[in-house]
């Protein structure tokens, strides 16, 4: 068993893992551990090489899981000796003599309780840097305007209603009503339009509520501390519910990816029929994605013909087309540079077209379906901008996904006429 995490050095020990349970003629599984709780929420960059390294280990044949835990040497352990695992692989951390000292050594702490378990610890080689071949939208640099402005107006709204019933209300209460404003532009737009919040909302408190009305000294030091206090309170709240909004709709991303995925492999796990496959593919895949997408197989003569199609806007949708004699006839792209770059795709097992660097002139991504032994098609999909990290990473889930159904469909086909010709 090997962890996979978005260390640059997660790569080497994958293969490092592959190369041990090759020698020892067994299976061999790689984990993700995601913390339930973080101090930060993981970033794009990191969330994409988590993907690549999980991609690269079920390329090498690993079982992949994917586990939600607080405490990583319990789930480790307890992952290891629910799958009945003998040896697991793990890196040696490039830690600060400082920071083992304060939180410990992982490895250590391993070793002390994998009781039965062989630990086989491996120095971290560094490798390049993953870089995806689907061009992803760069964040946004800065929040609108608007987003300022909503959490300014609360704060006036705040300061409005204070200040009417100012003789009836004490100033810790004035206090605790500004934290309003802060909590719901974090909520609503982020973390930066709550700090805005935040400091309006300390600097209208000092003007009218606290000092003299001729500035806006701080003349009583008592209140120097509660300002200061009120501000380190409100960016804690501010950032940490900016995370939790983030967290929230990671989930949802997650859960409806996830679902899609699952009702589409259960629907497909019954039927073999290349063609019935290829139509699920292109509808759901197109439906959970929304945009156009394309399913291109190879023909026995190598040409690039078109299985399935589907729009989910206009839900016009390409099967097939049946002629005069009843027979099944499948055309290749209408648009000859189309195909000509769906075939380099599928003759050079690389991604190409729309957000890559390879022929990006093309109306539509293009995306070889591998699997482990060769390239059985190509995954097209309508691409009018750039693909957020979260899109491109889905995008990666369905075409490995189709892959496998569509080389399983060939497979059960060869085997029905290998029977029939028997």
């Amino acid at each position: 068993m090997v962890c996979v995490s978005a260390s640059p050095f997660s790569a080497h020990l994958i293969r490092a893992a592959r190369r041990l349970a090759g020698g020892m003629q067994t299976d061999w599984l790689a984990v993700h551990i995601e913390p339930a709780k973080r101090r930060f929420p993981m970033g794009e960059k990191e969330r994409d090489r988590v993907a690549h390294n999980i991609k690269l280990a079920e390329e090498l044949g690993a079982k992949t899981l994917t586990v939600v835990g607080e405490n990583l040497i319990d789930d480790m352990l307890e992952v290891a000796r629910t799958h009945n695992v003998s040896t697991i692989v793990i890196g040696k951390p490039r830690h600060s003599f400082f920071r083992e000292i304060c939180h410990g050594s992982v490895v250590n702490k391993l070793i002390r309780r994998s009781d039965g378990i062989n630990v086989h610890i491996i120095h971290g080689v560094e490798e390049p840097e993953y870089k995806p071949a689907i061009k992803a939208a760069p964040a946004k640099a800065g929040m609108p305007w608007r987003h300022y402005g909503g959490g300014l107006l609360m704060v006036f709204i705040i300061t409005t209603f204070c200040w009417l019933l100012r003789n009836k209300i004490e100033l810790v209460n004035v206090a605790l009503l500004y934290q309003l404003p802060v909590i719901m532009s974090a909520f609503w737009w982020g973390r930066w339009p709550s700090y805005f919040a935040a400091v309006c909302g300390v600097v209208l408190f000092d003007l009218l509520f606290v000092s003299s009305a001729t500035g806006l000294s701080l003349t009583d030091i008592r209140y120097l501390w509660s300002f200061i206090t009120f501000l380190i309170v409100a960016f804690v709240i501010g950032g940490r519910t900016e995370f939790l909004r983030h967290e929230a709709a990671s989930a949802r991303q997650r859960e409806k990816s996830a679902r899609a995925l699952y009702e589409f492999s259960r629907e497909i796990a019954a039927v073999s029929d290349l063609g019935a496959i290829t139509r699920g593919i292109a509808r759901q895949a197109a439906e959970t994605l929304d945009r156009p997408v394309v399913v291109i197989l190879p023909e026995a003569n190598g040409k690039l013909v078109v299985w399935a199609a589907y729009d989910p806007a206009t839900q016009e949708q390409y099967w097939e087309i049946v002629n005069g004699d009843g027979d099944i006839v499948r055309q290749p792209l209408p648009d000859a540079a189309e195909a000509a770059v769906a075939f380099w795709a599928y003759e050079h097992g690389q991604t190409a077209g729309r957000s890559t660097e390879t022929l990006p002139g093309a109306s539509y991504l293009y995306i070889p379906l591998k699997t482990r032994d060769n390239i059985v098609g190509v995954f097209g999909i309508q691409v009018t901008n750039k693909l957020t990290p979260g899109e491109r990473r889905l995008i990666d889930a369905w075409v490995g996904l189709a892959a496998i159904a569509v080389e399983r469909a060939r497979l059960a086909a060869q085997t029905r006429e290998g029977g029939c010709g028997g």
